[in-house]
């Protein structure tokens, strides 16, 4: 499936998330198109491959920070190689892609390091450009290491620009062998007719240590124009259902939220529920907020919205939704089913619009997810009440809102 939306682009980003900055093409990446029939090839798919011993080479169902879709997990063991390639082939023919070419649109990716299954947590998957300079065969590896640096247990965003250092595992372009020179050096100095680069590699090579491992994740390869997600294919997802509408200062009224991980879905960490609520008059005075009986803490957002988080936690495999900071795997196959009540009093009027959003650790802890949900609720004078509308709700406002069903006839009539 291919969908155009605003790709990454950035600096190396650790706390936050990268601004995007221009359009580019996502081709989606299933766990069907990594294989000996490609388009994506693992180590042991390559036959000059022969001979290194492969580790796992997969697409994962761990989140990336963009899409929360799944990733490409990469792992070694002592003396192992893991990559997935994909070559630039149009009509059957292998095509050789000039450096310049590629260095006019973002080169960037995003790696995770797992160091609870990880003793060489220094090193991240490098990106790699298999290409001829020259009529010499090398291959250029941009390495996070030399990039920032490499920070275990977190997704970090790496883009290459002219200056950024590459690798060429062959002498090119007055480099050594394993020398280090800038991307703009190769793109100058590769420029025959045959020049270019051949394909794109996402790799973990062998670390010179035969009991050495690395477990890590590879997600939003970007080039060309391009930018390759790897996913599951499948999303979370929340149903969010409220009573049509809700008696000012009386019982709350009583909705429900369903949220539910479809096997072989995405596996999230550190997973919430943000519930959200807009309308006029609200304050965290008159407006109360609870799940499965427990009331949320509600703060003024940017947007004027009040809103308080639902941390999960686990309760064997089906995670239950309680008042807890512990952090929480919202794996395939889990879900929730929770009692969501809304009181109002004083002050509040009209409709109300409450949203729901799977949160969970991307970039940074807590990051939208794009799972979500809403549903809307109008607050009514019930005829037992003898309220009135709030202060600044009368002429004009008031009887639209009679017109439109928000007021019962006995509270219109008061006016």
């Amino acid at each position: 499936m291919i969908k155009t939306i605003a790709a990454i682009s950035g600096m190396l980003v650790i706390a936050g998330l990268p601004a995007p900055s221009f359009a580019a093409t996502v081709e989606e990446v299933h766990a069907g198109d990594l294989g000996p029939g490609g388009p994506w090839l693992r180590l042991q798919d390559d036959p000059n491959n022969a001979g290194r011993p492969p580790g796992v080479h997969e697409v994962a169902a761990f989140t990336d920070p963009v899409r929360f879709n799944g990733s490409l997990h990469l792992r070694l063991g002592g003396g192992e190689q893991a990559q997935a390639a994909r070559y630039f082939v149009q009509g059957g023919q292998i095509q050789h892609i000039p450096l310049a070419r590629i260095a006019a649109s973002p080169v960037s990716y995003d790696t995770y390091v797992n160091s609870a299954a990880s003793t060489a947590t220094g090193v991240a998957p490098s990106l790699q450009l298999p290409m001829f300079c020259g009529g010499q065969f090398t291959t250029l590896s941009f390495q996070p290491q030399l990039a920032g640096g490499v920070k275990p247990d977190e997704w970090q965003h790496f883009t290459s620009t002219g200056s950024s250092m590459w690798r060429t595992s062959r002498a090119i372009a007055g480099v050594a062998a394993g020398g280090d020179a800038t991307f703009d050096t190769f793109v100058n100095a590769c420029t025959g007719t045959d020049d270019g680069a051949i394909g794109v590699i996402a790799n973990i090579g062998r670390l010179g240590d035969a009991t050495a491992t690395l477990d890590t994740y590879v997600d939003n390869l970007t080039l060309l124009g391009t930018t390759y997600d790897f996913t599951t294919g499948r999303s979370a997802r929340i149903d969010l259902k409220l009573p049509r509408r809700t008696d000012l200062g009386g019982p709350a009224a009583k909705g429900t939220l369903r949220l539910t991980n479809p096997a072989g879905g995405p596996h999230y960490r550190d997973a919430s529920v943000r519930l959200s609520v807009t309308g006029y008059g609200i304050t965290p005075g008159n407006l109360r907020l609870s799940w499965n009986g427990r009331p949320l803490s509600l703060t003024r957002t940017t947007n004027g919205s009040l809103g308080g988080s639902v941390p999960l936690r686990q309760a064997g495999t089906t995670p239950r939704v309680l008042m807890s900071s512990r952090p929480v795997e919202l794996a395939p196959g889990d879900g929730t089913t929770a009692a969501v009540r809304l009181k109002v009093s004083d002050g509040v009027w009209g409709k109300l619009v409450v949203k729901a959003e799977l949160l969970a650790e991307g970039y940074r802890p807590d990051q939208p997810t794009g799972v979500r949900a809403g549903a809307t609720t109008r607050v009514v004078m019930a005829a037992s009440s003898g309220g009135s509308p709030p202060n600044g709700v009368t002429g004009k406002k008031k009887r639209r809102a009679c017109r439109t069903g928000v007021g019962t006839a006995r509270a219109c009539a008061r006016d």
